[in-house]
């Protein structure tokens, strides 16, 4: 009903106002369309040039790799690489926080990670019972990154963890 009565203040019928475009204006209308499309579709599309920080990133992922075959393919070259990736920021002053953050980190999953090790050592009973001995592993992640928390390093408590981890499953 509302509808209708601003219809009648305006004097038009938006439903009857069909009128036939002329020919050369509705080419030329979509000319016109076709070209801002193509500018903005080459806007959008525009490829951006290579950055530092890809590059530094796999000039450390290749030292890690090279590294790698020098020592004789010995150890875990992913580890090194996600590291390297990880660590690799835009600015330098951030790649130094970055790599001390990732050295305490792996310190503290170390040291946490070796820690259980000697404790399944001295009580090897526990090893027959998988379930306890997940159970443990769950409870060395946890003590991991409370222990980032009283440090107050809680940045490195991902990458403590997983050192932990790393540790603890694969040994």
């Amino acid at each position: 009903m509302l509808f209708l009565k601003m219809v009648a203040l305006l004097g038009e019928n938006p439903y009857n106002n069909r009128q036939e475009p002329d020919e050369r204006n509705y080419l030329r209308g979509n000319k016109m369309d076709i070209k801002v499309r193509e500018n903005e579709l080459k806007r959008k599309m525009k490829i951006p040039p290579l950055g530092q920080r890809i590059v530094k990133t796999g000039v450390a992922v290749l030292l890690c790799l090279l590294i790698h075959m020098v020592r004789g393919y010995r150890g875990i070259v992913s580890e090194s690489c996600v590291a390297a990736i990880i660590c690799m920021q835009p600015f330098r002053r951030d790649v130094m926080r970055q790599s001390i953050d990732r050295v305490i980190g792996t310190l503290l999953g170390a040291f946490w990670g070796l820690l259980f090790l000697q404790i399944l050592k001295i009580v090897p009973s526990v090893s027959r019972y998988m379930v306890l001995v997940y159970m443990l592993m769950a409870a060395g992640v946890m003590v991991t990154l409370y222990s980032t928390v009283v440090l107050k390093r809680s940045n490195t408590a991902a990458l403590a963890a997983i050192v932990f981890l790393s540790i603890v499953v694969d040994f």
